[in-house]
C-alpha cells in the first residue's frame, strides 16, 4: 500500500486497499490524497485492539508537504482490518500525540538503515 502511496496512485488505493469507515467517495478521496502525500512509513509497532478487531501499526511517517511545520517525520499510526478476506487500512496515517498533546519527531532515514 505504501508504494501505492509514493507513486500516487490514490484510485488503487482506495480500491484495493482503503478501510472507508468515513463512507468517501473515490473522488474525494482523490482529490484529499492530492493534497497531502505520504513519501515513507517505517512501521515501529503493531498492536491488536480486540473490540473493534483492528490492527493499529505505529510508525515514522513523512509527509508531503511537511505537517505542522515539522520537516522531518511525525510519529502516526494506520490502521488495518481484514474484511471480506481482504486487508484494509486508513489512509494517510494519523498523527499519534503523546498523552501531553505533543506531536513527536522521528527519523525515517535512521529507522530504514
Amino acid at each position: 500500500m505504501i508504494d501505492r502511496e509514493i507513486s500516487s496512485d490514490w484510485a488503487d488505493v482506495y480500491e484495493r486497499f482503503y478501510f472507508n469507515e468515513r463512507g468517501l467517495t473515490k473522488e474525494t478521496f482523490v482529490n484529499q490524497r492530492r493534497h497531502l502525500e505520504v513519501l515513507a512509513f517505517v512501521p515501529t509497532s503493531v498492536t491488536y485492539i480486540p473490540p473493534s478487531e483492528v490492527w493499529e501499526i505505529k510508525g515514522c511517517a513523512l509527509f508531503s508537504p511537511p505537517l505542522l511545520k515539522h520537516k522531518g517525520g511525525i510519529v502516526s499510526a494506520i490502521y488495518g482490518k481484514l474484511t471480506d478476506g481482504k486487508w484494509r487500512f486508513s489512509a494517510p496515517p494519523a498523527i499519534t500525540p503523546d498523552d501531553d498533546g505533543r506531536v513527536r519527531d522521528c527519523s525515517v532515514a535512521s529507522k530504514q538503515n
